[in-house]
């Protein structure tokens, strides 16, 4: 039997940059957390991850990782 998975294109092993940013007031809708960052060795933002936000692929952590990377220095502004 073929173990092939029409979704897996490619893989590679690859070198980014991961920072952990603990945020969160301590309040009830903003509890204290880490907030995980993943970039480019040369600063373009891969993804990001806060747990108050749900699972990696939801809309509101696709809607973080747009805000995040307009705040980076020396990344292109979308906006």
């Amino acid at each position: 039997m073929n173990k092939f998975s029409p979704l897996s294109v490619e893989t590679k092993l690859i070198k980014v940059i991961h920072v952990r940013v603990a945020t969160g007031s301590g309040d009830e809708g903003d509890p204290p957390r880490m907030v995980n960052f993943y970039y480019c060795p040369d600063g373009q933002l891969l993804a990001c991850y806060d747990p108050l936000l749900g699972q990696p692929d939801s809309a509101a952590q696709s809607s973080l990782q747009r805000t995040s990377a307009m705040y980076m220095p020396g990344y292109p502004d979308y906006g």
